[in-house]
């Protein structure tokens, strides 16, 4: 195993092109020299399995097979000169290309010998990583994408920090360079997946049954249309011979550790955020051939069971996941082979979004059922060329229900926490402060929905290998897609009806015009054409991408929907060169255009039937802070889909990228590798409040405690914020646009060094980076993101501020993971991960404004262009996972145990601070911090 990771990590710092956007096609070639060591020509060779390719050397000795799918083949090589054909197995599972030197040996009776084997580079685009199933296997994960990725790829950034898996049942965002999380991609066999939220990222797959799981961002070899994080995900399948596995994994709070510090406890906080009572993981997959003909399956089963402990919560929160897997493949005739792809899962959460701020009865009642369907259909015209035709359909149902049994509308906390004091107090007299953050949100979730969505996607794929002048090369790829999606979606809330209070007491109240029901779709087709072309030492890579959107909401009641029309023709072009031959050193650009890709979420947005919010004044006149009907006050504020429309002239946001990069290989199998990269995003969407203009609103003058909350401690200044004038509550009116202007970027290096031995495997890698842009108010990724449509133009109070880094920012981090093969069969891994933290703004709740309680960011969030130092992020986070292995072979089955430690020096980072005016502030009281140090016992059979 060691030896086949070692080479996945190797390869993952190479380039390779592809056919866009599709499952990763890798060659063979190689060379075929006589006796004499001159080449043999005519020498026949020929794939003993998958496709049933053949080709005879040429003059030169030189043969090759192109677009071939990630597997372990069986190669022939024969001749009239030699007695009989030798078969060598080459490993081509990690979606590189083989190059193989082999020589008829001058014997009686002579024989073929392998000489080298080796990898072949390089191409353009940008470096991507290849996380194969022996890597998952060796480190210390919990088989979560999201995490995985977040710890390991020093591009990627997580919505949250969990590498025990007490958030493993929860598909989190991610983010890349700063790019936002609405703009990934991940595909699935070469067909494109998107969860219920529209965000275009597979939710929660199942690890164990994948083959290969391909990173990259934006000019990355998948050559995608979309800025963000592009993932193929690969599925096992089966072969030639019967082989299975199974696993479990074991984690309970007797095994963890406890990381409250002494101050937590001196402001009163005395236990961990989470904690376990148990984890469980399981797996068991069997793969081989179907009787006794070429056809051959894999299946796979997994399950998670996962009971924890909150904090403020009496009784433990709970999920269960199952997963389940199909997978078909087989020849049809000599050049043709189908696949069929079945997979599904089914997730239960009762207790969805329970923190230590969200009591138990305001979470939300989960449940999901998913299902996909795929076939495929590979002819190859040649040992060079390649049709490939995919078809897939995809099916989920996703219900956040309330919890059974409540009695009372949704209660909710604003600003929570918030407190001015003349003075500081001590951190004993500061506990009641403190204790305003505990369960903020109680009685009933403030909305229940329920989704369903259908997929169907179709692509068509013509790749063409040949060699020109000069012993040149091009790889021609053409091809098209089709992607259809469709989301309904049912809501509904308690007696239509949220209250919101303010420091204890009644402020104002959400009047829903629940139950609505919507539905939204979208057409996406998409022509691509790409050319490869290498001489020498130098590659180019030159692209072209036409995409035609369209969308639609279908609306009841005679109601006319909005309509979205989007026509994009992108271009892209890379260089590669190689400047010397020993320790090659490659230099590469590449450069083009993104066109941003309409998610689901955008038409919902617009959506007449949508669920719509008329936000009233509370005068709580008998003050029981129960709400009856005769005590709404003033119309503040409407907003939501029905008092959404969308500009007719509505442009597609786009990102222009610029990357460079040099690789240098090194002594003692190493390498190093240096990145550059700037992008600039152009016509980005937001809401305008169209209603309302500007002269409404009169600028005033208010009063600022400053960081600390105290009014007697010298950092108190004045700020201005805009009051509205009565006449014009509640006209609100929003066009969704491209405002004038609006615009972001992200900037930054990369650097890696790999070292790949015979027994020690580690990557370290570092980047500084900055994103900015101007997003809505909120310091999550839910609100500072490029995604979020209403905040930052529809009113001029929340402008304040809004120009800063975004949530997915983190400055600078550094990861270093790495496997150690110390002998005897024993095996050591580790993860160690720091980021800076994130970027977040200090909220000042506002009084005594005509629209009533309104929040404004006092800072700004991050360093923004670091310009000066008045950004804010939380504290720096380091996390260190640690994982010893041990196994035992039986014949040809192997046994390994694992002991994984997570988070190993039992750090209490905090996740996420207290943000709004007030000591808390001031002493950055944690609203979630990381998870205390826990093992994890594991056992997996491999046969």
């Amino acid at each position: 195993m060691a030896v086949r990771v070692a080479a996945a990590l190797w390869a993952s710092l190479l380039w390779a092109s592809s056919l866009k956007a599709q499952i990763p096609w890798g060659e063979i070639s190689g060379e075929v020299f006589g006796f004499s060591g001159k080449p043999l020509s005519g020498a026949a060779v020929e794939l003993e399995n998958g496709p049933r390719l053949a080709v005879l050397t040429n003059e030169k000795g030189q043969f090759s097979f192109h677009f071939l799918p990630p597997a372990i083949y069986r190669v022939s090589f024969s001749h009239p000169l030699a007695s009989q054909k030798a078969i060598f197995e080459i490993d081509n599972t990690f979606k590189y290309s083989s190059f193989l030197k082999v020589r008829l040996q001058e014997e009686s009776p002579w024989t073929w010998s392998l000489l080298e084997q080796r990898i072949r580079s390089p191409s353009t685009g940008i470096p991507e990583k290849i996380y194969s199933s022996d890597l998952l296997k060796s480190l210390p994960t919990t088989l979560h994408l999201a995490t995985l990725l977040g710890n390991t790829e020093i591009s990627a950034v997580a919505e949250r920090l969990d590498g025990a898996g007490l958030h493993s049942d929860e598909s989190m965002l991610l983010g890349a360079r700063g790019s936002s999380w609405s703009q990934n991609e991940t595909r699935l066999n070469g067909l494109a997946l998107a969860d219920l939220k529209g965000n275009s990222m597979a939710s929660l797959p199942d690890l164990p049954a994948l083959q290969t799981i391909n990173y990259g961002v934006g000019n990355s070899w998948m050559d995608g249309s979309v800025p963000g994080i592009h993932l193929e995900l690969t599925p096992k399948t089966g072969s030639e011979e019967v082989h299975g596995q199974g696993h479990f994994f074991f984690q309970s709070g007797a095994l963890q550790s406890v990381n409250v510090t002494e101050r937590h406890r001196s402001f009163g906080i005395t236990q961990s955020d989470e904690r376990f009572r148990h984890f469980f993981n399981g797996n068991f997959q069997l793969g081989g051939p179907i009787a006794k003909t070429p056809w051959t399956y894999f299946g796979s089963f997994s399950t998670q069971n996962l009971e924890k402990w909150v904090r403020n919560h009496p009784l433990p929160v709970s999920s269960t996941i199952y997963w389940g897997t199909l997978n078909l493949l087989g020849p049809v005739s000599i050049t043709d082979q189908l696949g069929i792809l079945w997979t599904t899962r089914y997730l239960r959460r009762p207790q969805a979004g329970a923190s230590a701020q969200v009591a138990r009865e305001a979470t939300s009642n989960e449940t999901q059922v998913s299902q996909i369907l795929q076939g495929s259909w590979t002819r190859y015209l040649s040992s060079r060329s390649l049709l490939d035709v995919r078809l897939g359909v995809a099916g989920e149902r996703r219900e956040d229900g309330l919890q059974p049994g409540v009695q009372e509308p949704s209660r909710e906390e604003l600003f929570p926490g918030f407190a001015i004091v003349p003075f500081v107090p001590s951190a004993i007299a500061g506990r009641p402060i403190v204790s305003l953050l505990n369960k903020t949100e109680t009685e009933s979730a403030p909305l229940a929905v329920v989704t369903h969505q259908q997929q169907f996607e179709s692509s068509l794929q013509l790749g063409t290998f040949r060699q020109s002048f000069w012993n040149s090369t091009y790889r021609l790829s053409l091809g098209g897609d089709y992607h259809f999606t469709q989301s309904s979606q049912q809501s509904s809330s308690f007696n239509n009806i949220n209250l919101l209070f303010f420091q204890g007491m009644p402020n104002s109240v959400r009047l829903l015009n629940t139950p609505t029901q919507t539905r939204d779709r979208i057409h996406q087709k998409e022509v691509h054409a790409s050319n490869h072309f290498a001489l020498a030492r130098f590659s180019l890579d030159l692209g072209v991408n036409a995409a035609f959107q369209t969308g639609l909401n279908s609306v009841d009641g005679g109601v006319r929907g909005n309509r979205l029309g989007w026509s994009n023709l992108s271009r892209r072009a890379g260089v590669a060169f190689q400047i010397r031959r020993k320790w090659p050193l490659l230099v590469r650009g590449a450069a083009g255009p993104h066109y941003h890709r309409p998610p689901l979420s955008l038409l919902a947005a617009v959506n007449p039937n949508g669920v719509g919010v008329r936000l009233y004044s509370w005068k709580d006149l008998n003050h029981d802070k129960q709400f009856q009907m005769e005590e709404i006050g003033q119309l503040l504020k409407v907003y939501g889909a029905p008092y959404n429309r969308m500009d007719g002239h509505l442009k597609s946001p786009f990102t222009n990228e610029v990357m460079i990069s040099l690789s240098q290989e090194i002594p003692h199998y190493a390498t190093f590798s240096f990145s550059g990269f700037r992008r600039v995003e152009h016509h980005l969407l937001s809401l305008l409040n169209v209603g309302i203009p500007l002269t409404a609103y009169t600028p005033v003058e208010i009063f600022d405690p400053g960081e600390d909350g105290a009014v007697a401690t010298g950092d108190e200044h004045r700020l201005i914020v805009f009051n509205q004038k009565s006449e014009t509550l509640g006209h609100d009116s929003y066009l969704l646009t491209n405002p004038p202007g609006h615009s972001g970027f992200y900037e930054g290096v990369e650097i890696r060094l790999l070292h790949s031995g015979r027994r020690w495997l580690w990557e370290a890698a570092y980047t500084k980076y900055r994103a900015v842009s101007r997003t809505a108010p909120g310091n999550g990724p839910r609100q500072n993101d490029q995604a979020v449509l209403l905040g930052a133009f529809d009113d001029p109070n929340k402008s304040i501020n809004a120009y800063g880094s975004t949530f997915f920012d983190r400055g600078r981090m550094g990861k270093l993971w790495g496997i150690y093969n110390v002998g005897w069969r024993t095996q050591v891994a580790w993860i160690a991960n720091y980021q800076d933290g994130v970027p977040y703004g200090r909220y000042l709740p506002v009084t005594g404004l005509n629209q009533g309680l309104i929040g404004i960011l006092a800072t700004r969030r991050g360093p923004g262009t670091g310009r000066d130092n008045l950004g804010k992020r939380t504290a720096s986070h380091l996390t260190m996972d640690l994982r010893c292995s041990r196994s035992l072979d039986f014949g040809r089955s192997r046994l390994d145990f694992m002991v994984d430690v997570y988070n190993l020096l039992n750090s209490a980072h905090a996740l996420r601070e207290a943000d709004v005016t007030s000591p808390n502030h001031l002493w950055r009281i944690p609203l979630m911090f990381q998870t205390p140090r826990s093992v994890q016992l594991g056992m997996r059979l491999s046969w």
